[in-house]
């Protein structure tokens, strides 16, 4: 009878260390769940973004699947390339872009199914717990051509001289069709048409797009413009409308800057490396921005190097990229500023050591087995000795 414990304790045990890994978290979702595609024509296409959630500790690796539909559908990341399978880390999401087609011999008529993101089974056959996450869609096949554009909003923004003015439109693809769409501003001065900028393009079905022209101040004199909006949809023309705007003297804006983060490595090995800042423009102003970076070694001055110029919109959030070739082995000090609008931020000094000995970046991986499963294993193995010593006496 007692051999009979032994035996049970260390086969609880041994369960335990080789279920431990699998006992892992598990849990998905999707947003949105539905997709309503509206009228689609036969060979049109149409783009739809679905999230998917991982709220397990481990990996899961998912594949698309529509049974009838599958020619339907295809399945591409957020660059634009196509996916059979795509792996969504533990604790993370994944962004999957779907593009359905309606087959050319489709049927006219009301269509709903179901497509389904599969998990696959673990790699090296073990066992796993099967995921399928449905997304209901609804479309229309439809033999006649819509197409509808509706305007949600359009703006005009006040700048200085030598700053571009800058004209949006947002608009929606309410048809089934791509719509083309034809952007254009007319800048009015005292009643007379002064000069004209234009932008085309195109609009997929059911997108949200915002089309943006700038129109350049230099030289212009200071005071108040009217800018005329006009939009095209193919032959159709859906907006006529003006706002006014004024363009101010140099200076007259405040231009300010939010530094987010600066960094560079602080070991590295002779030759060229960088250093990144990454702003964003917190102002009302459009500017030009640099990175420049004075370099010392000791007290003595090497030099200076500097970014590309980038143009940083209000609000808009940028990285200023500097490069820098340090040969000699031992310790500079980086002084870097940020040059914008005709002001100076300066920031942090950085400490750069140039050594001949490789730095290695040092990774802890973790042991897939929680504290409980341990706890236990460790107590069923005491159990298991404690009983065979007995059992020796």
């Amino acid at each position: 009878m007692k051999n009979v414990w032994v035996l049970v304790l260390v086969i609880t045990a041994v369960a335990v260390v080789a279920i431990g890994p699998a006992s892992a978290v598990v849990g998905a979702g999707i947003a949105p769940s539905e997709l309503n595609l509206g009228d689609l024509l036969r060979g049109g296409t149409v783009e739809k973004s679905v999230k998917i959630f991982n709220h397990g500790d481990t990996d899961v690796t998912y594949t698309l699947s529509a049974g009838d539909y599958d020619g339907w559908v295809s399945m591409y990341d957020v660059n634009g390339t196509p996916l059979e399978s795509f792996v969504v880390h533990g604790g993370g999401t994944k962004l999957i872009v779907l593009r359905f087609t309606v087959p050319e011999t489709a049927p006219n008529g009301d269509y709903e199914f179901k497509v389904y993101f599969v998990s696959k089974p673990p790699e090296g056959g073990g066992a796993g717990i099967s995921i399928k996450l449905p997304l209901n869609v609804n479309l229309t096949v439809t033999g006649k051509q819509r197409m509808q554009v509706k305007v949600l909003r359009y703006e005009a923004t006040d700048t200085e001289v030598n700053v571009p003015a800058r004209f949006k439109i947002a608009v929606v693809n309410e048809g089934n069709v791509n719509a083309l769409l034809g952007f254009r501003v007319g800048i009015v001065r005292d009643g007379v048409i002064i000069d004209t900028v234009t932008m085309n393009e195109t609009l997929p079905i059911g997108e949200i797009g915002e089309i943006e022209v700038s129109w350049d101040t230099s030289g212009k004199p200071v005071g108040e413009y009217t800018a005329v909006f006009h939009l095209d949809v193919g032959r159709d023309k859906i907006l006529a409308a003006e706002k006014k705007f004024n363009v101010y003297d140099r200076g007259t804006f405040t231009a300010k800057i939010d530094v987010i983060e600066a960094k560079t490595r602080s070991a590295i090995q002779p030759g060229m490396s960088k250093i990144d800042a990454t702003i964003r423009n917190s102002g009302l102003i459009d500017y030009e921005a640099k990175l420049k970076v004075e370099i010392f070694k000791g007290n003595d001055f090497l030099t200076v190097v500097e970014s590309d110029p980038v143009w940083v919109k209000t609000g808009e959030k940028r990285t200023l990229t500097t490069y820098f070739n340090l040969d000699e082995p031992g310790t500079y000090i980086l002084k870097p500023s940020i040059h914008f609008g005709g002001k100076v931020a300066i920031l942090n000094d950085t400490t750069v050591t140039v050594t001949t000995v490789a730095v290695e970046e040092e990774r802890t991986e973790e042991i897939p087995l929680t504290s409980l499963s341990s706890a236990f294993v460790i107590t069923c193995l005491v159990l298991a000795l404690f009983a065979w010593i007995r059992l020796k006496k």
